[in-house]
């Protein structure tokens, strides 16, 4: 499912029409992408939380040129389902 189908889904839940549903979904995937980018957790009660980890430098292969190489530390965002999502996901 992409943006424009969860749009039209939630279009026929709630009768908003499909381009505002789009435009509150940009909204609120920017402000998720921002607030993680600034180093803030969003938490949604019986969701989960959207938030950015360090990730330390380590050293792996480059397996074309038979090298060891570092790989720097790095910044990447994280989704940590909460129980209520895990269980929907579970079919339970």
């Amino acid at each position: 499912m992409n943006k424009k189908d969860m749009a039209r889904a939630l279009s026929k839940q709630t009768g908003f029409t499909q381009k505002d549903l789009t435009e509150i979904l940009d909204a609120v995937f920017q402000f998720i992408a921002e607030s993680t980018a600034a180093g803030e957790k969003i938490r949604i009660k019986n969701f989960g939380i959207f938030e950015v980890q360090n990730r330390a430098g380590r050293f792996g292969q480059n397996i074309n040129a038979q090298k060891t190489v570092f790989i720097p530390p790095k910044k990447v965002p994280v989704f940590k389902p909460g129980l209520e999502y895990i269980k929907l996901a579970q079919g339970e």
